[in-house]
């Protein structure tokens, strides 16, 4: 059987408050209770069946508070505003939808806005519980309790031992549970796993602060698996995001940011076995060591994770001073403080994972067993600044096969966030099957690697990074799309290439066949010094610098071209700008110019007279003896013979005979 009730104060109104409903119902009944708006004290619920409480109609319906004390009770409760007395199960099975639990300024709370109880079970969905504070934690589950929460909500509240939820040896699912703004004055900032197990999924661990720990505590051998977790901007003294202290946690895809403590930005552990994969841990910092992971005991092992930007004094990755840590695929880069510090007992292997840009003298301080050459490498993410750690087609960090095992395109494993099989999926929006940062264009899907490219359509079709107007792939782009390659088909030619010269080929592209050392539009075979861009054929030619300038061939000491050098230059033309005037040459008397190049201008000679006596007046001054040669004549055969010794002055006569006979003609 089942009966619907109406619990308000209206004139249609079967009950006034819900105690009276459940009290005339029949046992064994189930029972609908309609709850009109209003105010109504804390419903005690003690029976066997399934009480509904819905808000219909006016406004909202708000009970002080919820206990569920039976067994066999089977409890739903939605649509209510939950105040102080809060919701307590202390045995049966109570179902949470579409409600929230906060206290009114004007009474303070009494324990737990959620307390589940040995045995007892809650399943929540939709529940937010807000401001709320005085308790040991907004929600407590006792041993041996089971709590399942779906979308469920814990803001701005605080508790003694956990801000947001204390589990203790009890079961917890949770699936998008948000602990934001919440404190603990004495323990965890969130969720304190005190024994017991827990499966998280999609759960957001924001701005929470504890004194112990921040957003987890694991201790008490507890069992925690967590998928997709999220922790910004969490504090405490140790373990920012998470503190193991025993028991065993298995972590995929978590996101941890911002997380300050004195030890261990996000991971604390002194104990237990931690697993983690596929974790983008940046920006955390410790105040003294492990800025990112502090360890002094138990067993980590870390898989596809990228760190990046920690801070801390000693091992801004991490620090190890006991236990065993296998780092395997993560990619380690830009730290303030060494990247990995290990000290006393604590061993350390790392292995398929790179080092990069570590803001220390010592990226690695003690002793770690890894390959130095293979570490030390820019992982090349998309845009580290805008924390975008997906890796470029040219990241020596792709298909590394890290454990054999295959990245989600089906792939060789990447190291890093992306790698291995439970990596965040990475986008395919054009469906060509490959994944944003191996597609260069991921709207189009002729564009991807491995492609075949078409040169000069513009389009970089198998995104390798290279000009599409460099065929030849020498680093220029050709000539006929605004490049300088003259010849786009050969790698050999190319402005930087090296000319062989008379072979035919203009190898550089500055249109000779010859080299051009010197750059002066010159080549070689042109260029009396390829060395010099101010010496070449048409340059201007300075004299008397010894510089052959315009490469004419002459010298450069013999500005006028004659074939003597300037005096000023060793040389003996006196005047190197008159090529008729130098050393030999006719000087003409009197002309005021040194043509010679002997010092003087000579004077003119007397003009001669018609008779032979005055052709020399210097003859007429002669002695008789001197004047008048002595003839000698002798027969021989006929012939007369003249004295050789008077061969001068007969040849003067006969010149003034042949003046005389020109005369008379």
């Amino acid at each position: 059987m089942a009966a619907t009730v109406k619990v308000g104060s209206s004139s249609s109104a079967d009950y006034a408050d819900v105690d009276a409903a459940i009290a005339a119902a029949t046992p064994g009944e189930d029972l609908t209770v309609v709850l009109e708006a209003g105010d109504y004290s804390t419903a005690n619920i003690n029976r066997a069946g399934k009480t509904d409480f819905k808000l219909v109609g006016f406004g909202n319906a708000s009970l002080a508070g919820i206990r569920v004390t039976h067994a066999d009770a089977e409890v739903s409760v939605s649509r209510v505003d939950i105040g102080a007395d809060g919701i307590q199960v202390f045995q049966g099975d109570l179902v949470l939808e579409a409600l929230a639990i906060e206290p009114t300024p004007a009474r303070p709370v009494a324990g737990p806005a959620l307390q589940v109880g040995t045995g007892a079970t809650v399943r929540a969905n939709q529940v937010v519980v807000s401001h709320w504070y005085g308790a040991e934690a907004p929600v407590v589950l006792q041993p041996g309790s089971t709590a399942e929460l779906q979308t469920f909500g814990i803001f701005a509240s605080q508790g003694s031992r956990a801000g947001a939820i204390w589990s203790q040896d009890a079961t917890l699912s949770a699936t998008t549970v948000y602990a934001i703004d919440t404190t603990s004055s004495s323990g965890t900032g969130a969720l304190e796993l005190d024994g017991g197990t827990a499966m998280l999924a999609d759960c957001d661990f924001d701005t929470v602060r504890g004194v112990v720990a921040g957003g987890i505590r694991v201790l008490n051998e507890a069992s925690l698996v967590g998928y997709d977790l999220v922790f910004m901007d969490n504090s405490a003294r140790s373990g920012a995001a998470i503190r193991l202290e025993s028991g065993d946690i298995r972590l995929v895809r978590t996101f941890a940011r911002g997380g300050a403590a004195d030890q261990g930005g996000v991971l604390w552990m002194d104990g237990g076995t931690a697993d983690v994969r596929n974790a983008d841990w940046s920006n955390n910092r410790a105040i003294k060591s492990g800025g990112t992971v502090y360890q002094s005991g138990g067993t980590l092992e870390v898989a596809y994770a990228t760190w990046t930007e920690a801070v801390a004094a000693q091992g801004a990755g991490l620090y190890s001073r006991g236990g065993s840590t296998a780092l395997s695929g993560v990619l380690l880069t830009h730290t303030e403080g060494s990247a990995i510090t290990v000290e006393a007992t604590g061993t350390v292997d790392f292995s398929d994972g790179l080092l990069w840009g570590i803001g220390s003298n010592t990226t690695i301080e003690g002793t770690v067993n890894y390959e130095v050459n293979e570490a030390y490498r820019d992982p090349a993410f998309i845009n580290a600044q805008l924390d975008d750690f997906a890796l470029t087609l040219d990241s020596p960090a792709l298909d590394l096969g890290i454990g054999g095992e295959l990245d989600p395109d089906g792939s060789a494993s990447d190291a890093g966030m992306y790698g291995g099989p439970d990596a965040w999926p990475l986008a395919d929006s054009d469906g060509d099957g490959f994944v944003y940062g191996r597609d260069c264009d991921d709207t189009r899907n002729d564009v991807h690697e491995g492609a075949v490219d078409v040169f000069y359509d513009g389009i970089d079709a198998n995104c390798d990074g290279s000009s599409d107007y460099d065929q030849d792939g020498d680093g220029f782009d050709a000539a006929s799309f605004s490049g300088a390659d003259c010849d786009d088909t050969d790698a050999g030619v190319n402005p930087d290439a090296s000319e062989s010269g008379g072979d035919g080929i203009d190898a550089n592209c500055d249109g000779f066949d010859h080299a051009d050392a010197d750059r002066d539009g010159w080549p070689a075979d042109l260029d009396c010094d390829d060395n010099a861009s101010d010496v070449h054929p048409g340059a201007e030619d300075a004299w008397y610098d010894g510089v052959d300038a315009d490469c004419a061939g002459n010298d450069d000491f013999d500005q006028d071209g004659d074939g003597h050098r300037a005096e000023s230059a060793g040389g003996d033309d006196c005047n190197d700008t008159n090529a008729r005037q130098y050393p030999g040459y006719p000087d003409t008397p009197e002309d005021g110019i040194d043509q010679d190049c002997d010092g003087r201008d000579p004077q003119k000679q007397a003009e001669q007279e018609d008779e032979v006596t005055t052709l020399s007046p210097a003859y007429e001054a002669e002695t008789p003896s001197e004047a008048s040669p002595t003839l000698s004549a002798q027969s021989t055969g006929g012939c007369s013979t003249i004295d050789r010794s008077a061969s001068g002055a007969w040849s003067l006569l006969l010149l003034g005979l042949v003046g005389l006979v020109g005369r008379r003609r």
